[in-house]
């Protein structure tokens, strides 16, 4: 899905939502399968609100700026449920880690097991993150199918890394 789908399904899901909680949304909720941040948000939100499928009311607030706090229209979610309801497209992975080690050949000594500890790093650290995140969105509520979504990060995050850990013990082996 495209940003502007996700923003819309956004708004349609859970109501008004200012571009800061779009994007905590995105970095905590939706990081292990989409990435999106302020870069993406703001234009996006610009020109859904000058096509009209969504609307901003901007709040004053008292020892703080002003927020604005964006709202999808009727035709909004009629573009949203276009949009997710059309064929899903294949994943891609884009992977700086996998690239490297695709070209491990050129790599100085010991960078390939280096990568691999980080990837497992950063892999364990995105796990952990996603089931403790689990737990306090279900308290929240959460629908059978974003349950699932989550579900399904935690299950790929186990693989990679067990996949990861087989590779790294190989390389210390010297394989």
């Amino acid at each position: 899905m495209k940003g502007k789908d996700i923003i819309l399904g956004l708004l349609n899901s859970k109501g008004g939502l200012t571009g800061y909680q779009i994007n905590d949304i995105l970095h905590s909720q939706l990081r292990h399968f989409y990435d999106g941040g302020f870069g993406m948000i703001y234009p996006t939100l610009k020109n859904l609100e000058k096509d009209g499928l969504i609307y901003k009311d901007r709040i004053e607030q008292e020892d703080k700026p002003s927020k604005n706090v964006f709202f999808i229209t009727e035709s909004g979610k009629e573009e949203f449920k276009q949009s997710v309801n059309k064929k899903t497209e294949p994943d891609i992975i884009k992977s700086d880690f996998l690239m490297k080690l695709y070209f491990g050949e050129f790599l100085e000594p010991g960078k390939a097991i280096e990568f691999l500890k980080e990837e497992l790093h950063r892999k364990k650290a995105d796990l952990s993150d996603l089931k403790d995140n689990l737990s306090n969105w279900d308290a929240n509520g959460m629908s059978d199918d974003q349950r699932f979504s989550a579900k399904y990060g935690i299950e790929y995050y186990k693989a990679v890394i067990k996949v990861i850990e087989e590779h790294l013990k190989n390389k210390m082996d010297g394989d």
